[in-house]
């Protein structure tokens, strides 16, 4: 057993020499966390597209409205908002649900979610004129 422990000190030596070399350039590089921080940014959903003629988007609606990342502090401190991979509404008639990624800042990182749920309603344009319908006759004639 002795000689087990004892045996090729040199080569033990060196490891331990290595691993301490590794882990002083990992603890000093720039991308290590010892300069990280936590925050809360909003999430901005992205739709692409046009709905169906006569539809319009409605409303958009995110959840969770709010996502926790980590990364540099100076990311951080600057960035309030992530925009999610975009929604495509491209002929649609009907309201889509998606769960989509995020578009985070270079070594940035998301806490718990890794997706969000983004909902667009799509309803019938108010503003297009109803099919089937006429314009009004104008004053003083008759149809």
């Amino acid at each position: 057993m002795l000689r087990l422990v004892t045996g090729h000190w040199e080569l033990k030596i060196i490891a331990v020499l290595a691993a301490f070399t590794l882990w002083f350039f990992v603890a000093t590089s720039p991308h290590s966390q010892a300069g990280a921080a936590t925050g809360s940014a909003t999430v901005v959903p992205q739709v692409h597209g046009t709905p169906a003629s006569g539809y319009a988007v409605q409303r958009v609606l995110v959840e969770p409205p709010n996502v926790r990342i980590t990364g540099p502090r100076s990311t951080i401190e600057t960035r309030g908002e992530v925009s999610t991979f975009p929604v495509d509404v491209s002929g649609r008639r009907r309201t889509v649900i998606e769960s989509v990624g995020l578009l985070l800042p270079a070594s940035t990182y998301l806490i718990h979610e890794r997706t969000v749920r983004v909902t667009v309603e799509i309803g019938e344009d108010g503003m297009a004129e109803p099919q089937g319908a006429h314009a009004a006759p104008k004053k003083g004639t008759s149809r």
